[in-house]
C-alpha cells in the first residue's frame, strides 16, 4: 500500500468524494480488514459480527466523513479505528438493552491481556472510561484507543502520535493505572 497515494487521495476527497472514495477503497481495504479482524478477535468467538460485516459498516460510516480535512494516512486510520469501535459499541449496546447484570466489570488494559475477549458490558464500560479520560487528557485517551482498539504496538503508537517510544511507554503506564482506578470504582 503506497502511503503517499493514499494521502493524496484523502486530501482530494472533499473535492470529488464519489470518484476519490472509489479509488481509495481498494487501497485501504486489506488494512481495514486486518483492523476489523483484530477487533473481532478481541470480542471472542461469541461476537455476532463477521469480519466483512464490521468492515463494511465501518466503510459506510467512513464514506460519510467526506468533509474531513485528512492530514495523512495515519489520521485516516485513527478515525477508522474510532468508527470501528463505535460500530462495536452500538452493537454491544443493542445487545445489552434491557438486560440486567452486575455493574462491576473487568476490562483488560494490558497488552498481554488483550488476547482475551472483551465482553459487551466491559466494552461499554471502557468506552465510558475513555470518554471521561478524554475530557482530562485527550492524548492519553487516544493512546488507549490506538493500543486497545487499534492493536498498535508502543512503536506504532509513537509514530501515529509523533512521540518517542519512551514517552508512549510512560503514557501507556499512566493510562493503564488511571483506567484501572476508574474501572475498579465502577
Amino acid at each position: 500500500m503506497d502511503a503517499s497515494e493514499i494521502t493524496e487521495l484523502l486530501q482530494l476527497w472533499h473535492l470529488d468524494n464519489d470518484t476519490t472514495w472509489h479509488q481509495l477503497v481498494p487501497l485501504i481495504y486489506e488494512e481495514m480488514r486486518r483492523l476489523a479482524r483484530y477487533h473481532l478477535n478481541q470480542r471472542g468467538e461469541s461476537a455476532e459480527f463477521q469480519t466483512t460485516e464490521l468492515l463494511h459498516e465501518t466503510l459506510m460510516r467512513l464514506e460519510q466523513q467526506d468533509r474531513v480535512q485528512w492530514s495523512d494516512r495515519k489520521h485516516f486510520f485513527a478515525v477508522a479505528t474510532t468508527l470501528m469501535r463505535r460500530v462495536l459499541l452500538d452493537h454491544a449496546r443493542e445487545r445489552r438493552a434491557g438486560k440486567r447484570g452486575a455493574l462491576a466489570v473487568h476490562v483488560p488494559i494490558q497488552a498481554r491481556d488483550l488476547e482475551q475477549p472483551i465482553a459487551d458490558h466491559a466494552l461499554i464500560a471502557l468506552d465510558q472510561a475513555l470518554t471521561d479520560l478524554a475530557r482530562m487528557d485527550p492524548s492519553l485517551a487516544k493512546l488507549v484507543e490506538l493500543r486497545v482498539f487499534g492493536g498498535l504496538t508502543i512503536a506504532e503508537s509513537g509514530r501515529v502520535m509523533e512521540c518517542s517510544p519512551a514517552t508512549i511507554k510512560r503514557e501507556w503506564q499512566t493510562a493503564r493505572l488511571w483506567l484501572f482506578d476508574y474501572l475498579s470504582v465502577s
